[in-house]
């Protein structure tokens, strides 16, 4: 006598859930359209309500067979159709996984670019060490002449200072002339 009184409390708690679950299906759907309450959403959105709608739709069908006594449910073609929501459910969740991971490395990508456009333009171009007070100056002076390691140094100087007798006599004839 309790075992019958404990499966029609069973029964009727599962009537009251079956009678939520179609007021809130009916809610959805029957008050717009499918379309008209996707039309808003965006691609991934719209990916999981339809997963989300399948899955409610075949678990109910499922609970159904079960409650009615089909006995070999999971030979039933519901079974391939749970599976396939499944895979689709499995799917949208790798995509978000590879969205995520994507946004944050572009994130990190930004951040880096502007920490080294930061440290690079954020700091003098000469350092801050030059510009201490305590350290004296120090200049470097360069020697200016030109050192020959040839053999034939003495004609090359020669040469030059032919060539400079003959330009100094040249210029002195036209100062000469242009005075006269």
């Amino acid at each position: 006598m309790e075992n019958v009184e404990t499966v029609q409390q069973l029964v009727n708690n599962l009537d009251v859930r079956l009678d939520n679950v179609s007021a809130s299906l009916d809610e959805v759907l029957e008050l717009k359209k499918l379309d008209e309450i996707t039309e808003k959403m965006s691609q991934l959105d719209q990916c999981k309500m339809l997963n989300s709608l399948s899955y409610i739709l075949s678990s109910l069908y499922f609970a159904y067979l079960k409650v009615n006594g089909v006995k070999d449910v999971h030979t039933h073609g519901i079974m391939n159709d749970l599976q396939r929501v499944k895979l689709y459910m499995s799917r949208v969740k790798t995509f978000e996984e590879k969205s995520r991971k994507s946004e944050l490395q572009e994130v990190q990508k930004k951040e880096s670019i502007h920490n080294n456009l930061k440290d690079s333009l954020g700091t003098p171009a000469i350092s801050s060490a030059n510009f201490n007070d305590n350290k004296q100056s120090t200049h470097i002076k360069f020697d200016n002449r030109i050192i020959i390691s040839n053999t034939n140094t003495s004609k090359i100087v020669d040469s030059i200072k032919k060539n400079t007798k003959k330009v100094r006599k040249r210029s002195q004839k036209k100062n000469v002339k242009g005075s006269k």
